[in-house]
């Protein structure tokens, strides 16, 4: 489902909150959750929460440079099942997450 790849650092929490413009006005990232994991990880929270203003034009330049395998957009709702349980857990059903958690994970439900 995942295409094998090495783990990289990954920001982790990446999110368009967590981009803001420093002195120069040049973007900077604040509040990581490092780790070492897919290096689609980020993308998918940059993808499925609400998006930066300019996204399209980062997320081609993204796919320019990072050249992920085909189909990254489709894995994305799996990549981002941590984050919707981190959301579950601290502030509840809110804003459908529950919802969207049962959507993605509804292909792996055992049929009895």
């Amino acid at each position: 489902m995942i295409p094998a790849t090495p783990p990289v650092l990954v920001h982790g929490d990446l999110w368009r909150d967590n981009i803001l413009a420093g002195p120069a006005g040049r973007p900077a990232l604040i509040d990581p959750a490092v780790w070492y994991g897919w290096p689609e990880v980020d993308i998918s929270m940059l993808w499925l929460s609400p998006r930066p203003a300019a996204s399209r034009h980062f997320f081609e330049t993204w796919e320019a440079i990072a050249r992920p395998e085909p189909g990254w957009t489709g894995r994305a709702p799996l990549l981002h099942v941590r984050e919707m349980l981190s959301v579950l857990a601290q502030r509840g059903g809110e804003n459908g997450t529950a919802d969207r958690l049962r959507a993605v994970l509804a292909p792996f439900r055992r049929r009895t």
